[in-house]
Parts: C-alpha cells; sequence; structure tokens
C-alpha cells in the first residue's frame, strides 16, 4: 500500500472486503518501509486476528 492509500485500504476497504464470506486473510505490505501485517478470519467464530512482521 502506498501513503496515499493506506488509509483507505485500512478502513473502507477493509471493512466492505471483512462483508465476503470466504475471505480469509486480508494482507497490506508497505511500500515505503519492510512491514507487513495480515488480518486472518478465524473461521470457529468469525474473529479477525492480527499479526504482523517489520523489518524483514
Amino acid at each position: 500500500m502506498s501513503e496515499n492509500t493506506e488509509a483507505r485500504d485500512r478502513g473502507e476497504k477493509f471493512e466492505s472486503h471483512r462483508t465476503i464470506d470466504s475471505l480469509q486473510k486480508y494482507v497490506l505490505i508497505s511500500q515505503e518501509k519492510p512491514h507487513i501485517e495480515v488480518f486472518s478470519r478465524d473461521a470457529a467464530n468469525n474473529v479477525w486476528k492480527f499479526t504482523e512482521a517489520s523489518g524483514l
């Protein structure tokens, strides 16, 4: 994601994508620095879990 799209990718776009029943992961990759964020859906109770990795 770029600085120009980051707010939309984190907000409106993710909110919209969460309504897709088959979506299991939503991944954000920074273009500015080595940083990855992963939102994974827990199928058992439909909760989104967050993990991240930096400085790879």
